[in-house]
């Protein structure tokens, strides 16, 4: 229940970036670990998935996403480096304390969305995902009061940005 390079991590991940994101994906989906040798590669190589094209990246992050638990991949796409270079944004979400009913920060809450979203389409599991991803650009802090006026707006327009790195079609960016 260990996944690992053969040979040296640094130079399958330099043979084929994509092999970053497969790792993960792969311990995400069955549940298995990531050597330690492995994933301090995949950290330290993690901008090498800008290499790899769109549609290659979105089918992987799809795979992810139609996985049992998502966010287990999801965490791990956080934890190696890939999400900062992947979508950024997501991360802005981290310890951000929303108000009122919402008990769990913005990434907490966007997690908990994901998994609990029956549909098996990936493009709407992409969609529960990032959907509170404007919070952190919208935040007013007046006093002891968080407003997030309009994240929606703001968070579909972050929303079409990361539809197009993921190179979706423009009918499902749009949308």
């Amino acid at each position: 229940k260990l996944i690992r390079t053969v040979g040296n991590p640094d130079e399958r991940f330099g043979e084929d970036a994509l092999r970053l994101m497969r790792a993960v994906r792969i311990a995400g989906q069955v549940g298995f670990e990531i050597e330690e040798k492995t994933l301090d590669s995949i950290k330290k190589n993690a901008s090498l998935i800008q290499n790899v094209a769109g549609e290659r990246i979105r089918d992987e992050i799809f795979k992810i996403l139609l996985s049992e638990k998502p966010s287990n991949g999801i965490n791990l796409l956080k934890d190696s480096g890939l999400l900062k270079e992947l979508i950024p944004e997501l991360l802005d979400g981290v310890d951000m304390t929303q108000k009122g009913h919402h008990i769990d920060d913005v990434w907490t809450h966007n997690l908990k969305t994901l998994d609990n979203c029956e549909s098996k389409n990936p493009v709407t599991r992409l969609a529960a995902l990032i959907h509170d991803i404007g919070k952190p650009k919208s935040l007013v802090i007046t006093g002891n009061e968080r407003t997030f006026h309009n994240h929606e707006i703001i968070g579909s327009r972050i929303a079409v940005n990361i539809g197009k790195r993921l190179r979706l079609s423009n009918n499902i960016s749009n949308s």
